[in-house]
């Protein structure tokens, strides 16, 4: 089922969205980079996975920027990606 929640889809027109079910899957070089966030009042998260290099990393914030929380779990899920393999 996994597999199906993480295969992204295309619109009618047949043109690529990087969006599944709930997740964002995007290419890059060292594998499949899958990301979630959410908020609640105050509190943010971030997950980001590299499943080809067994890879995950989980980012909690209370009071930091959006912006920051993703790019923070983006940038360590890359460093951990790349220096595996």
């Amino acid at each position: 089922m996994h597999r199906l929640a993480e295969t992204p889809t295309r619109l009618g027109d047949g043109s690529p969205v990087d969006y599944a079910w709930g997740v964002r899957v995007t290419p890059a070089p060292y594998g499949r980079v899958i990301t979630h966030g959410g908020s609640w009042p105050g509190w943010l998260a971030k997950t980001v996975r590299v499943p080809e290099r067994q890879v995950a990393v989980a980012i909690l914030s209370v009071g930091a920027e959006e912006r920051a929380v993703s790019d923070t779990g983006l940038r360590l899920a890359q460093i951990l990606a790349s220096r595996w393999g």
